[in-house]
């Protein structure tokens, strides 16, 4: 049986749930649950053991060890669980080991306009009563990199006002995407990042035409408070443009399929010139 991995970022507010629930339904797909949240009931009865358990043991003892078994699998990494500074390496052993399995491995994650993802997530804890403390700005950046942890000593509160820090968390942003992550796309780009997954793992929707459309219908949904943010949009600071243009250069034009084909090729030059060094 053919050995395939996905592995899917999910920040909040970018319409990453739409793309989980849509592979959750898919048969020939085994979803990975990759968080700790508190929406998890106990009828779950692996996601709930395992989200009270560490970071550490959910991705060491279950998350890396099923995903390597033969089949088709979406890991879907989501909150309470390390963000990418914590995963780079952690992501990097796993697609090695898979490859070295004859495993396939795809990573990839969807970003949204900045101001306008903060915007949404607001409205979202005001409209619930839920919430994820106060609000430090560069929301998206903040847990792309450390996950709902959102501050440290190296990313702190206030990082977007002094130069040092903001330059520090934006590189790292773009190095991580580039070298880590096979496509890279934006909650416009929701329907091609879905083909390109179906592509990945070969198969087909086995949804009628209605429900494949879903995908869009929810994610629109999801993009619920843009109008209230009108003004907080207008407010938008160097800071989150250029995090706008890092995820943007990271995210080469291209089809979905020319992207992860470009990466592909450059992970094996990159074997290439590591082999040659070596020799």
């Amino acid at each position: 049986e053919a050995c395939k991995i996905g592995y899917y970022y999910h920040i909040p507010k970018t319409g990453g749930g739409s793309l989980v629930r849509y592979f959750g339904h898919l048969p020939e797909v085994e979803l990975l649950r990759y968080e700790a949240t508190i929406h998890v009931p106990k009828e779950n009865k692996t996601l709930w053991y395992w989200e009270h358990q560490s970071s550490e043991d959910h991705w060491e003892k279950f998350v890396v060890p099923h995903a390597l078994k033969p089949g088709k699998k979406l890991i879907a990494h989501h909150w309470g669980r390390f963000g990418m500074v914590g995963m780079e390496k952690r992501l990097e052993r796993l697609r090695t080991r898979a490859e070295a399995l004859g495993c396939q491995f795809m990573a990839s994650t969807t970003f949204r306009e900045p101001v306008e993802r903060d915007v949404s997530d607001e409205v979202f804890h005001r409209i619930t009563g839920a919430g994820a403390g106060t609000y430090l700005g560069d929301e998206q950046l903040r847990f792309f990199l450390l996950n709902s942890q959102r501050e440290n000593a190296r990313f702190p509160p206030d990082m977007s006002k002094r130069e040092e820090f903001a330059s520090d968390a934006l590189s790292t942003a773009q190095r991580i995407l580039r070298k880590n992550f096979d496509l890279v796309a934006t909650i416009e780009d929701l329907e091609l990042q879905k083909n390109a997954f179906l592509a990945f793992f070969d198969v087909e929707s086995s949804f009628d035409g209605d429900k494949a459309g879903g995908l869009v219908s929810q994610t629109k949904a999801e993009k619920s408070g843009e109008e209230e943010g009108s003004e907080t949009k207008e407010l938008e600071t160097g800071f989150a443009a250029g995090f706008a243009a890092a995820i943007e250069s990271a995210a080469e034009l291209g089809t979905a399929e020319q992207r992860i084909e470009r990466r592909r090729e450059e992970r094996r030059a990159e074997a290439r010139d590591a082999r040659a060094k070596a020799a």
